[in-house]
């Protein structure tokens, strides 16, 4: 298989946050068949939840990997076994959360993933650090390439989530 580019949306809001996301980041920088690109600096950010929980420390992860989806999939769910995340139900808190938002340029839809990740361009915490390492996604949507310009999608963003944002690494 040929390498595939990879971005990845990292949070945490358990425990040592900001250790938990920097690990996880460790962790993918040392996969197999995997080149790490590079990681966007920590945010910290409030949560989008109407259940009451602390502020998370998110960050993206850049990759080039020869995994296919599916065994990327299985490894980071390992990777976030191994920092600690229990089954919860959506948008519980957790100690670290690792989402694929995009794997290459096609759209999949599995089971128990899709990709790009559906709510990417809908929420602050992904699109800002998206945007520090990645100036456009490129993705096929029904037949067309439709190039998404990262900081034009953040100069247009409507808050209605009232996310607070702030750098802290």
């Amino acid at each position: 298989m040929h390498e595939v580019d990879v971005f990845l949306g990292l949070g945490s809001n358990v425990g040592s946050k900001i250790k938990t996301v920097q690990e996880a980041i460790l962790q993918l920088s040392t996969l197999d068949n995997t080149r790490f690109i590079k990681a966007s600096p920590l945010y910290q950010t409030s949560p989008v939840s109407d259940i009451e929980q602390e502020d998370f420390i998110n960050a993206a992860v850049h990759l080039k990997t020869k995994l296919s989806l599916e065994e990327l999939f299985a490894t980071t769910e390992k990777i976030e076994k191994n920092l600690g995340k229990i089954a919860k139900k959506k948008n519980e808190p957790r100690p670290i959360d690792i989402d694929i938002l995009f794997f290459g340029n096609k759209q999949y839809h599995l089971p128990t993933l899709t990709v790009p990740h559906c709510m990417w361009s809908k929420r602050l915490f992904v699109l800002t650090p998206l945007s520090d390492i990645a100036q456009e996604i490129t993705l096929k949507e029904k037949g067309k390439v439709i190039k998404y310009n990262m900081n034009h999608l953040l100069e247009n963003f409507i808050n209605v989530n009232n996310e607070i944002i702030k750098r802290v690494l």
